[in-house]
């Protein structure tokens, strides 16, 4: 089964106009029983043309939860998530199972500076845009 035999790290598709477009997650199973617990794809869309999305907020955690990440899969492949994020996109799929989702540390490439730069600067728009914003407090 896919949730165990993935091993492959996760590699980020460059977005083509990084002011124009960004990336939705969309999770597609989540079980508590099995690691990684949640499997989701991510695409990227443009901003005028994305379809209905709500967005993510939360705390990222401090260091020590940097420190220790959760793998999921991503597009079939392994990611490390904030314990945060993982909960968040937990909290999520308890919520509506059929959501396209918008959560910055993985819709984001947050190891190029330049787009996590250009994905910042138009974040009022990806919020503005959103249907609902889903506030996540905690377990």
């Amino acid at each position: 089964d896919n949730l165990t035999m993935a091993t492959d790290t996760f590699v980020y598709e460059a977005l083509s106009h990084p002011k124009r477009e960004f990336r939705l997650l969309k999770i597609q199973t989540y079980n508590s029983e099995t690691a990684p617990s949640v499997r989701c794809e991510l695409a990227s869309f443009p901003l005028d043309e994305a379809p209905p999305y709500h967005t993510i907020s939360y705390t990222w955690g401090d260091d020590e939860d940097k420190a220790q990440p959760i793998l999921i899969l991503v597009n079939d492949r392994q990611f490390k998530a904030l314990p945060n994020s993982e909960g968040a996109l937990r909290q999520a799929w308890a919520y509506n199972r059929d959501l396209h989702i918008w959560i910055d540390s993985i819709c984001i490439n947050q190891q190029d500076i330049s787009e996590r730069n250009a994905q910042v600067s138009i974040m009022g728009q990806i919020y503005m845009n959103c249907e609902q914003v889903l506030a996540c407090v905690g377990d």
